[in-house]
């Protein structure tokens, strides 16, 4: 089975449905919310694992550069959702600095493969 980059958007939106459903039945508790933020970093992580996979699979340098350009791009929209989050409840949360953390990673190998 090989992977390609539409795969990634598509467990990217999987994984935001299924946040947004369940911060959604949170009921806007503390704990709860840092779980689902949690969560959604861990699957991030996943992501940029399959990420690497498929980088070292990928001949073509300026298609490995588009693969981490994606990443970067999801990486904005679970920081986005996170911090849309920590507006709506005035708090942050420790997962939207790994997320940035796991974005500036994402980026640099990014700039690192673009020809």
């Amino acid at each position: 089975m090989i992977l390609e980059i539409s795969d990634l958007v598509a467990i990217q939106d999987s994984a935001l449905r299924n946040f947004d459903e369940r911060v959604s039945k949170a009921d806007a508790k503390r704990e709860d919310i840092e779980r689902e933020a949690s969560r959604l970093e861990s699957q991030l992580e996943q992501l940029y694992s399959l990420s690497a996979l498929m980088a070292r699979r990928e001949p073509d340098v300026t298609k490995t550069a588009e693969l981490w350009g994606r990443l970067v791009r999801i990486c904005d929209v679970f920081a986005a959702r996170l911090f849309q989050l920590s507006q709506q409840h005035a708090w942050g949360t420790a997962a939207y600095d790994r997320i940035l953390d796991i974005r500036s990673a994402a980026e640099e190998l990014r700039a690192l493969h673009t020809p």
